[in-house]
């Protein structure tokens, strides 16, 4: 199973391209989540998928929440162990938000829809890259600024998120 993605470097422009699910995170969405799939009807599989649908969107708005709670912890200068605890933490946050993210755009039943929170979702994968990086520099105004720009771009990813009326 494979899954469309992007990245960017500082110097070069964005390129799509296939990344093979880990192991892991394949065996946790396939079996755990979705335990029945296989044993019952359409009904049933369409039932599981959008409960599953339902859980990604929850823990995107819980590491949204998080995430946007964290201003508080950036605007001081941390010890070493505090930036580092930080930088893993965003990084934890940012992988979930990243498996979740991509199963409700995958799933998206809308083709602009799917390409406009594929923009968003890269805008602000984008910008969490760069707080990663202000935050290793442990510099405190570069961490405000960058984390700043990740809160934004995160506020406009949730309002993409929101189910259209």
């Amino acid at each position: 199973m494979h899954m469309l993605t992007s990245v960017a470097s500082r110097h070069a422009p964005r390129i799509s391209f296939f990344l093979p699910f880990h192991k892991y995170i394949h065996i946790i969405g396939s079996d755990i989540l979705s335990c029945n799939r296989g044993k019952g009807n359409y009904t049933e599989a369409a039932m599981d998928e959008g409960m599953e649908l339902k859980g990604c969107v929850c823990r995107i708005k819980s590491c949204a929440g998080q995430l946007l709670s964290m201003e508080e912890d950036l605007v001081t200068d941390l010890d070493d162990d505090s930036w580092d605890l930080v930088w893993r933490d965003l990084r934890l946050k940012e992988t979930f938000l990243y498996i979740d993210l991509s199963r409700v755009i995958s799933r998206s039943e809308n083709d602009e829809r799917r390409k406009a929170l594929t923009l968003l979702a890269n805008k602000f994968f984008y910008c969490t890259d760069e707080l990663g990086d202000a935050v290793t520099s442990r510099s405190v105004p570069v961490v405000k600024m960058c984390y700043n720009d990740t809160a934004q771009a995160l506020r406009e990813l949730l309002a993409a998120l929101a189910p259209p009326q």
